[in-house]
């Protein structure tokens, strides 16, 4: 059973390269704030100078400052699912060019079966096209299939295709349920961290209560 299903938004340009999720910045800071929660472990490095293996941030020999490659993440992920039973993945299993998500969408309404979403403050609400709805029927699959415990919802984008909430200034940080009656926590995005430090407390607080 998966005990927590981490859900982003979709793969950027080093989760592209190595065809897998979280491995960039982003992944890399929601693997430090994991840890800080208490959820995790703390990463296990190789100093190449040494040859020997070490807790982030610096080799105990050396004493040189060591930091999360891609292949780093990728065994992280690999063990926090067999260690903790968490696992990691996105709305869009793909990476949209220029890291826009305008490139699964379109301000002109469709028939769609998804409500539109504000993805960007400075453009309009805009719609799913209908050849990307694929993506998320994959997704809730998944949730079917692994019957996650808890589904914690990272930033807006996960929130509408979950939730159809667009809403995560008012939801954050409370449980609720999605259409199959699995429990969610919505929390800002690691990559809002990046740019605005001073909602990681915050994030924190939900991981603890996640």
């Amino acid at each position: 059973m998966v005990k927590i299903l981490l859900i982003g938004e979709a793969y950027g340009n080093t989760e592209d390269e190595y065809s897998h999720g979280f491995t960039g910045s982003s992944g890399i800071e929601l693997s430090f704030m994991l840890r800080d929660a208490g959820l995790t472990n703390n990463h296990e490095l190789f100093c190449q100078k040494c040859q020997e293996w070490s807790e982030y941030p610096k080799c105990n020999n050396c004493f040189e400052s060591l930091y999360p490659s891609a292949q780093d993440m990728i065994r992280f992920w690999l063990e926090v699912k067999e260690r903790y039973s968490f696992e990691i993945t996105n709305v869009f299993e793909t990476h949209p060019p220029n890291n826009d998500l305008g490139f699964f969408f379109s301000p002109i309404k469709n028939t769609s079966f998804m409500p539109g979403l504000k993805y960007d403050a400075k453009r309009p609400i805009s719609y799913l096209l209908p050849q990307y709805q694929n993506h998320l029927e994959i997704l809730w699959k998944r949730i079917q299939d692994t019957k996650p415990n808890l589904c914690l919802l990272l930033g807006n984008t996960a929130c509408w295709a979950i939730l159809k909430q667009t809403q995560i200034k008012k939801i954050r940080g409370s449980i609720t349920q999605d259409q199959f009656g699995n429990k969610c926590l919505p929390t800002w995005h690691p990559a809002n961290i990046l740019r605005d430090w001073p909602n990681r407390p915050i994030v924190l607080a939900d991981f603890k209560k996640a």
